[in-house]
């Protein structure tokens, strides 16, 4: 998922400009994302993908050779996951975030795995969508785990 975020956000590794080409001049780049552009990397491409599912499993079911009761069942997962992310963007449990960071590896090794069983027969286009969504899962988890792990640190 690629979205464009306005330069008068903090985005890691890119200069802050505020619409200015001379401002960054000299002023350090940011090392971490602005708390908006943050919040639409977690929760954004759950919450799209979710309610692109959720809104329509018939088409979506189709165009991937899913059962629509199926993908309806992961669209609203996918939502309501994009909610809880929202709210541990706001109050940060710890014991919460590593559940998301451990149900983020699970659900990433369980689509490859699914894959392999005779419980869907996802088409082509299904297949490339399972295993794209898969690894983009998969590193997320591991962003996660080392962004949770390096919080944990600067605490001890």
């Amino acid at each position: 998922l690629t979205f464009a975020a306005k330069d008068l956000f903090d985005v890691a590794g890119v200069p802050t400009g505020g619409g200015n080409h001379d401002w960054p001049t000299g002023r350090p780049v940011a090392t971490r994302n602005a708390w908006a552009v943050q919040t639409l990397l977690d929760a954004g491409a759950s919450g799209l993908m979710g309610i692109v599912m959720a809104t329509a499993p018939s088409f979506v079911g189709r165009l991937l050779n899913l059962p629509s009761g199926f993908v309806l069942g992961i669209g609203v997962f996918f939502v309501v996951f994009a909610a809880t992310l929202l709210v541990l963007r706001r109050y940060p449990l710890p014991a919460l975030i590593w559940l998301v960071i451990l149900g983020n590896a699970a659900w990433g090794v369980a689509s490859i795995a699914v894959l392999f069983t005779d419980l869907l027969a996802p088409n082509m286009l299904g297949v490339a969508v399972i295993v794209f969504q898969a690894v983009a899962v998969l590193v997320f988890a591991e962003l996660e785990y080392l962004g949770q792990r390096r919080a944990t640190l600067a605490l001890a």
